[in-house]
């Protein structure tokens, strides 16, 4: 198994980046430097991303994927609770800050996403 660590932090500099495990080159776990550390070809390559939960360094980067999979007509499969789901469709994928990437295209929306419940 490989696991590269994009970002450990909370907060972002030089040094320092949001978030981010890429494991075996198509799972990411949270996506806070995702699109600032991999390139188009290695995005593309993410099969999953799965959320750990609703905070932004460990969601910032899911409107720019979604920017990037709709550039490459591509969709990207994301997996978190109910909470993080409500966070993104509120705050950043409402159509003001981003597209509504989690319902649009209509029937096959750019981000699918999987609701799971922890400990099932």
């Amino acid at each position: 198994m490989k696991i590269q660590v994009l970002g450990a932090h909370n907060c972002e500099s030089q040094n320092t980046k949001p978030t981010s495990l890429l494991i075996d080159d198509v799972l990411m776990i949270d996506a806070g430097a995702l699109t600032s550390s991999l390139s188009f070809e290695a995005q593309l390559k993410i099969k999953a991303i799965l959320l750990t939960h609703q905070h932004y360094d460990h969601i910032r980067d899911i409107p720019a994927i979604g920017m990037n999979a709709r550039f490459h007509e591509t969709t990207v499969n994301v997996y978190s609770t109910q909470a993080v789901y409500d966070a993104l469709a509120t705050h950043l994928l409402n159509g003001t800050i981003y597209p509504h990437f989690l319902e649009k295209p209509e029937g096959n929306p750019i981000i699918k996403f999987t609701v799971i419940e922890p400990n099932k």
